[in-house]
């Protein structure tokens, strides 16, 4: 293809894009003026271009971080396993730290003594949540060091696990300033 083809073809889909964006601002204003259910399904289908591009974008986002937290958690479990104590004992916090990451983040958040002075019973359900997100980790964390004895390197397993926790928190607080929560 040559480069005037090209030329062509950037700037035809250039006035496509300018076109298709001006229709779908042109139905938002359309679609706030339209009463009853109609004007719902209007709402939904046409001023919600931003927030289906949001999450296409948060889904982009996440798809990206599975395929990177995946392999290196695999990749630890495989240490913990195959490698000396020390290593294995590193491997080990460093996974569970962050696999409690988003369970400190959640406490830190809120709190889960404000949430239970609340006195609702969905809060209360909340605040099991957080804690399972928290405790189930360095419950697997517990078992790995009698099924592996990995006790002889406490410090580095501690070590690791608070490091690995701490930054597995902050990376949870960095996503929600991303995400706008």
């Amino acid at each position: 293809m040559t480069d005037t083809a090209m030329q062509q073809r950037r700037a035809a889909y250039t006035v496509n894009v300018a076109a298709a964006a001006t229709a779908l601002g042109l139905l938002a204003f359309a679609a706030d003026s339209v009463d009853g259910v109609a004007g719902h399904v209007m709402v939904a289908l046409a001023s919600s271009g931003f927030a289906w591009g949001l999450a296409a974008v948060m889904t982009a986002v996440w798809l990206a971080g599975s395929l990177l937290a995946g392999p290196l958690l695999g990749l630890l479990g495989h240490a913990v396993r195959a490698n000396s104590t020390r290593r294995a004992a590193l491997a080990a916090g460093i996974a569970c730290g962050l696999l409690s990451g988003e369970g400190w983040h959640a406490i830190v958040q809120a709190p889960p003594w404000r949430l239970l002075a609340l006195g609702d019973p969905f809060f209360y359900g909340v605040v099991f949540g957080e804690i399972v997100r928290v405790v189930l980790p360095l419950a697997v964390l517990a078992w790995l060091v009698a099924a592996h004895r990995l006790g002889r390197a406490w410090s580095i397993l501690l070590a690791a696990t608070v490091a690995a926790a701490t930054a597995g928190t902050l990376l949870w607080y960095a996503l929600g300033l991303v995400q706008g929560a």
